[in-house]
């Protein structure tokens, strides 16, 4: 019987955590995927556990029929579990519009969430919660051991979770989508009441007099209630801790963060099946307690204190393999999991044995409220208090400590004075704890961690100027100099590069904007959904026509950050009266608002990130479209370095399906850009198309990222829906039901099909075929742009060789400088931009003179043509460094171009 008890609640276990999973994806889309947002769900199903549990503790032992009782709780799962999966797309067309009307009102959207959130998950949650003091109590009326039944139950059911969190996201998901991951996940939960139902055949009732009495919890009850708490708050502080911690060095996918979650949930199950086969006397149990406590603190230190080592050994600094991150949170979060385990189901025993007759479910159910309510209170203290506010050294450190408290509350519970062997480890562990509190290795984080993530990011001169440990995610930001002055910045977030304000990230982020006011005869209103380090809000401020601005980021962090360093030259896009701040989830900001705008553009974080996806998928650009005015225009990033050809297709077929007018352009090398309209009539007038070219505020922009003329940016065209619809043919879109489309593995090379694409003569016929160009482009301007197609494949060669694709040969550089008169293309190919030869030209008034000098200035003179000054530039940066390859090359290029003396 307690064999294949187990074996339905480890079935139960898996449908639990994969319903979880699916939830909690479908709700991010109804409530946003920030972080309050994120929490409040989260409260609210450990609400609805609570509550379940508090239940249980009051009439699961005086149910006649448990486990009957238990398989209608299976059921009821399943049934409500499917219907919310099922229901949940349909609910923010209901939502939107009541959670509109409370617009920025933080506090009422919030309480509003939590009110829906609650609402929507109580049912399954409660039933949920449920269960496990039932499936006690059924066990218990075999004159089986409680301790070992519980830790039984307890460990065969987190098993279960492990796969259900595995399943889930490793390939159910990919497999059968959301809805049909739903119905497998209550085909389980069939499976489990079915099971049930048939061990409960033949087996009496309980008969009245049968059932057990319950009461209020004894003194001893209550202080085991209060270590459960605290022991569940202080496990939970963790998790959100390590997982900030593991996420600088790990692919922050949905999939990396279910193998940290399974991780622990091994350790779990691993503590609850070992205390299963612990001694049963009471006052070995109860000295146990601080004792565990004790040790939760010591291998919490230890394990952070080897997490160097561990890198060092997996041999990466980021982590993308399944097996390295899994590796990887084993050693920082197993030990104490398996050490929590174990003080829950001890603890379990210890209440059981304090309290009154046998009183299974009360003593089950008291625990688990104790321990629910507990982790729900350590997630929000950790996510909300402790990491924005100490980081996560300190937080960690502070969770320690906690340990030691939860040992002293644990202290003397069992009465009797402990056996010998129990009281000498006691006074071991205790002096072991207290040695590793005065020991905590602080300034780890600092001088090792955070080193370790932004070293990468350090070359060519960059260093480390600011970090913030914020709400969110650990920040870093980079800053290179030359000459004293800032050239570029980069934006580190956990690890990964997010965002930069070097040249090749600002042309691409830029002309987000630059195409589409080109082709808007009159832009008024734009919305800017993620913020980044203010390129593409750079160069929405400094378009005069716009009269409002709103700009949506889900981290108030990254703003403010942006505000310290500010990397971009001129005025905080920030503080510009024009444009107003919304922190929020973009997609939810899209479904609520009632406003619509003239022009909607976007580079949120790389699409495979946790929680991206739902920034790319075919309905989240059905918002998009719906928030356009008539002749409204949206741009899209689309980093195809990142994705698979399999990938860019889900992608661009969901965009294609929104909008009938949809086009793909090039930015810098493979950071492309997907554009469409609402309908946007046409052409513009050139004398519209032309403003940006005639603006002071803008022109200097458009010289230093090479649109130095307007005809330039038509060149960066790639393909009209036609070409788009022959990319995708026969494949599937990107959509909320099948996100793992947009899969968890990074391409190792670049897709073939992306170069051929970007071939410029291809391209070219594209552009003079495209209807959608006839109906947009200035007529007079389309013959012009046609021949600069010719100077693009000089632009394409020279960007896809500063970001490592390829490399510009001898002959090739020659080639730019004689066949074009461009001049930024010239400075990327040589390592320099506009902006270095300005902060040069700057050095050089000031009276500096340094080989460096002399060798950024003769690059700038190559780019202007003036060989001969070139010459004499390059020629004295080598003499002072003759063995250098590059400055040999350099000089050689410039003699070859020079006039000849006479």
């Amino acid at each position: 019987m307690r064999a294949a008890l187990c074996a339905v609640f480890f079935v139960s276990g898996a449908a639990a955590l994969l319903f979880e999973t699916l939830w909690f994806r479908q709700a991010g889309l109804a409530l946003g995927n920030s972080v309050w947002a994120s929490s409040l769900v989260t409260a609210s199903f450990m609400a609805g556990l609570a509550i379940g549990s508090a239940v249980a503790a009051r009439h699961a032992d005086r149910l006649r029929r448990p486990l009957v009782v238990y398989a209608l709780l299976e059921i009821l799962v399943g049934a409500s579990g499917t219907l919310l999966v099922v229901t949940f797309p349909w609910l923010p067309a209901v939502l939107a519009p009541g959670l509109g009307q409370l617009g920025d009102v933080t506090f009422a959207l919030n309480a509003a969430r939590a009110a829906i959130s609650f609402v929507v998950l109580l049912l399954p949650a409660t039933a949920m919660g449920l269960t496990l003091p039932l499936l006690a109590r059924v066990l218990a009326r075999g004159g089986l051991g409680f301790g070992s039944n519980l830790g039984l139950l307890y460990g065969f059911n987190t098993l279960g979770a492990v796969v259900g969190a595995v399943a889930g996201e490793g390939f159910l998901i990919e497999a059968v989508g959301v809805r049909g991951a739903g119905f497998v996940a209550a085909g389980l939960n069939g499976a489990a009441a079915l099971a049930a139902l048939a061990l409960a055949r033949g087996r009496e009732a309980l008969r009245p007099g049968e059932t057990t009495p319950v009461g209020p919890p004894t003194r001893t009850g209550l202080r085991v209630m209060g270590a459960t708490f605290a022991s569940g708050a202080a496990l939970l502080a963790l998790e959100v801790v390590w997982f900030r911690l593991l996420a600088q060095f790990c692919a922050a996918t949905s999939f990396s963060f279910a193998v940290m979650l399974a991780v622990i949930l091994v350790g779990i199950a691993a503590g609850g099946l070992l205390a299963a086969q612990l001694a049963r006397r009471p006052a070995v149990l109860a000295a146990m307690l601080p004792l565990l406590a004790l040790l939760a603190g010591v291998v919490t230190v230890a394990a952070y204190t080897r997490m160097p080592g561990v890198l060092d050994a997996l041999g990466g600094r980021y982590l993308f393999a399944p097996s390295s991150i899994a590796l990887a949170a084993a050693a920082l979060m197993l030990p104490t999991s398996i050490v929590s385990g174990l003080f829950f189901t001890v603890s379990g025993m210890v209440l059981h044995a304090g309290g009154r007759g046998g009183a299974e479910g009360q003593a089950v159910g008291l625990l688990t409220l104790a321990n629910t309510c507990g982790a729900l209170a350590g997630a929000l203290m950790a996510g909300f208090a402790l990491l924005p506010t100490l980081g996560v050294e300190l937080s960690l450190f502070v969770v320690v400590v906690l340990y030691g408290l939860i040992a002293a509350i644990t202290v003397g519970l069992g009465g009797a004075r402990p056996p010998l062997p129990i009281l000498s480890l006691l006074v071991g562990m205790l002096a072991l704890f207290g040695l590793s509190v005065a020991l905590f290795p602080f300034g780890l984080m600092r001088n090792d961690f955070l080193r370790r993530s932004v070293t990468p990011f350090l070359r060519g001169g960059s260093r480390l100027v600011l970090v913030r440990e914020g709400l969110t995610e650990t920040l870093s930001y980079t800053r290179r100099d030359l000459f004293g002055e800032p050239v570029d910045h980069r934006l580190i977030v956990n690890g990964f590069s997010m965002s930069g304000s070097f040249f090749s990230a600002a042309r691409y982020m830029r002309l987000f904007v630059f195409l589409p006011v080109a082709l808007h005869p009159r832009p008024r209103n734009a919305l800017l959904i993620s913020y980044g380090v203010g390129l593409t809000a750079q160069a929405l401020t400094d378009t005069a026509g716009l009269e409002s601005i709103d700009v949506v980021d889900i981290s108030a962090d990254v703003l403010d950050a942006a505000r310290s360093v500010h990397p971009v030259p001129g005025p905080m896009p920030l503080d510009d009266p024009r444009v107003r701040i919304h922190i929020e989830d973009g997609r939810f900001f899209l479904l609520t608002t009632r406003r619509s705008y003239d022009l909607i553009t976007g580079e949120p974080p790389p699409p495979r990130q946790n929680g991206i996806v739902n920034l790319y998928s075919k309905e989240y650009f059905g918002l998009v479209r719906r928030r356009l005015r008539p002749g409204g225009i949206a741009s899209y990033w689309l980093p195809v370095d990142q994705l698979s050809i399999a990938e860019t297709r889900a992608i661009a077929r969901g965009f294609c399906d929104v909008f009938e007018d949809c086009s793909l352009w090039t930015g810098s090398g493979y950071e492309w850009v997907l554009m469409g309209t609402q309908r946007a009539g046409g052409p513009v007038p050139r004398d519209a198309f032309e403003r940006q070219w005639n603006d002071p505020a803008v022109r200097p922009d458009l010289d230093e990222l090479g649109f130095e003329r307007p005809e330039l940016v038509g060149s960066t065209f790639l393909a009209d829906r036609n070409g788009l619809l022959e990319l995708v043919a026969g494949a599937p879109p990107l959509d909320d039901d099948h996100p793992l489309r947009l899969g968890m593995r990074f391409p190792q090379v670049i897709d073939a099909s992306y170069g051929r694409l970007m071939e410029t003569g291809a391209a070219r016929k594209r552009f003079e075929d495209s209807a959608l160009i006839r109906r947009l482009w200035p007529s007079d301007l389309r013959q012009s742009t046609l021949e600069a197609f010719g100077e693009q494949h000089w632009v394409n060669l020279a960007l896809l060789a500063n970001s490592g694709h390829r490399s510009i040969s001898a002959p090739e550089m020659r080639e730019i400088l004689t066949a074009t008169r461009l001049r930024a293309p010239v400075l990327w190919s040589l390592g320099s931009s506009l902006r270095s030869q300005m902060i040069a030209q700057r050095a050089r008034a000031a009276g500096l003179q340094a080989p460096l000098l002399d060798e950024t200035l003769g690059i700038g003179a190559l780019a202007e043509r003036r060989y001969a000054d070139a010459l004499d530039r390059l020629s004295r940066a080598r003499h002072d460094s003759p063995a250098s390859p590059r400055l040999k090359a350099l000089e050689e290029l410039a003699r070859s171009l020079a006039p000849s003396p006479h």
